[in-house]
């Protein structure tokens, strides 16, 4: 086994693990076969997209502008 294959089988098991303790049902075997190079770069883009929208929400805090700082 190579140690991609040895990586996505451990997280296989750590979402059947989590899915089993939110009291859900755990995924099938053949979602074990998503790749994790594609895994890692959603994971990246939406963190990206997370430090992206609280600098914008943190320049307009500083400009004082309401309409960007107020959460409904």
């Amino acid at each position: 086994m190579n140690t991609t294959q040895g990586i996505d089988q451990l997280l296989g098991q750590l979402r059947a693990a989590s899915a089993l303790a939110a009291g859900q049902e755990p995924a099938s075997a053949s979602a074990e076969g998503t790749d994790f190079a594609a895994l890692l770069k959603a994971s990246l883009d939406q963190v990206n997209a997370t430090q992206q929208d609280s600098a914008n929400l943190a320049k307009a805090f500083e400009q004082g502008d309401p309409m960007r700082t107020s959460r409904k």
